[in-house]
């Protein structure tokens, strides 16, 4: 058996021809969200479909040709693929008078189909490669700008990894993993694709056009995002969702799975970029790895500083070492030693 070419998904001009009320219900139906009410609806669809058998305004090859199609939008709404014969069988047993009859009957009998090929898959070499890393983005002890093919500009800060997976960028669909790290972006705005950012523990960030920061250092046990311009949606994989305006921020705890969000100056936290390094709320975790990105100093707390103490506190990355110290210590009301490349913070 040959198979076709690879999937596509549904480009705007396709989305435009389908029935929007039944486009909505197929968003529902792979979100597990389909109603009793919105299921018999279908279903009445179906039945209206049926009721066009003898109305046949399309010519056997036409209608097969239409489901085709069809079929192949309705599997590239979910993500997966599907092989047909390049000489197939007849489909001469759905004649229907129009293609939005044949659109509901393809969604109510393939939906089935399809979600158990995708669960039969899920360790499949084909949905393997489907998601597969394509092109990543590392950095280390620098930053980079990097712009992605729609037109936005991510910045990375240092020790951050940006990847992007197979099937998941393209002309109808726009995501991106930040596996660590940190990164400001600069979102194009497009209505008809939003811009999601997956991080650890099942979190999600969804934009359309937009502006914002999100810190996923790991060792940080939490994961900020921090909105300078548009609105910004965070949900998590289990449940549960946050929608942000500029200058306003949610914290996700990476072990409790909780969201907390608060105000936050949305420039400042992005000030990175520029040399700035602006701590809202920081824990001495947060402020002990900037100095390690900065300086390549290890703080040692022999002051016994709780660790979950928050401080807002900032400096330029032009600022003597010395000079960080000495403000960090009043904060904290410490004394501190400098000693080979340890910041050691004491009573």
């Amino acid at each position: 058996m040959k198979k076709d070419n690879r999937l596509k998904r549904l480009s705007p001009r396709q989305k435009q021809m389908l029935d929007d009320d039944l486009m909505h219900l197929l968003d529902k139906y792979m979100e597990g969200n389909l109603s009793a009410e919105e299921r018999r609806a279908v279903e009445q669809r179906v039945d209206e479909a049926h009721q066009q058998l003898n109305d046949n305004t399309l010519s056997d090859k036409e209608v097969e040709k239409s489901v085709k199609r069809l079929l192949r939008n309705v599997a590239g709404r979910m993500n997966i693929e599907i092989f047909l014969h390049r000489k197939s069988t007849s489909l001469s047993w759905i004649q229907y008078g129009g293609i939005a009859a044949a659109i509901a009957l393809i969604v109510v009998i393939s939906l089935p189909l399809l979600k158990n090929n995708e669960a039969n898959q899920a360790a499949s070499p084909e949905l393997i490669e489907q998601t597969a890393i394509v092109q990543q983005f590392i950095t280390d002890s620098n930053m980079k700008k990097i712009t992605l093919a729609d037109g936005s500009v991510v910045h990375l800060n240092m020790g951050t990894t940006l990847s992007l997976h197979k099937g998941k960028f393209n002309g109808q669909i726009r995501e991106v993993w930040l596996e660590e790290g940190e990164a400001f972006f600069e979102v194009t705005k497009d209505t008809h694709r939003p811009f999601i950012v997956h991080t650890a523990d099942g979190l999600s960030t969804r934009v359309l056009g937009t502006s914002f920061n999100i810190k996923a250092y790991r060792e940080l046990g939490e994961q900020v995002v921090s909105v300078k311009t548009g609105q910004v949606q965070v949900s998590r994989e289990s449940g549960g969702k946050v929608v942000l305006e500029a200058n306003n921020k949610v914290s996700f705890d990476n072990g409790t799975g909780s969201l907390t969000s608060g105000l936050t100056d949305g420039s400042a936290a992005a000030d990175w970029r520029t040399g700035n390094i602006v701590m809202d709320e920081a824990g001495l975790k947060e402020i002990a790895l900037r100095l390690k990105q900065y300086y390549n100093v290890e703080i040692i707390n022999d002051a016994h500083i709780t660790t979950d103490q928050k401080v807002f506190f900032a400096f330029t990355t032009n600022t003597e070492l010395k000079d960080v110290a000495r403000a960090l210590a009043d904060i904290y009301k410490t004394q501190y030693r400098i000693s080979n490349n340890k910041l050691i913070l004491i009573k």
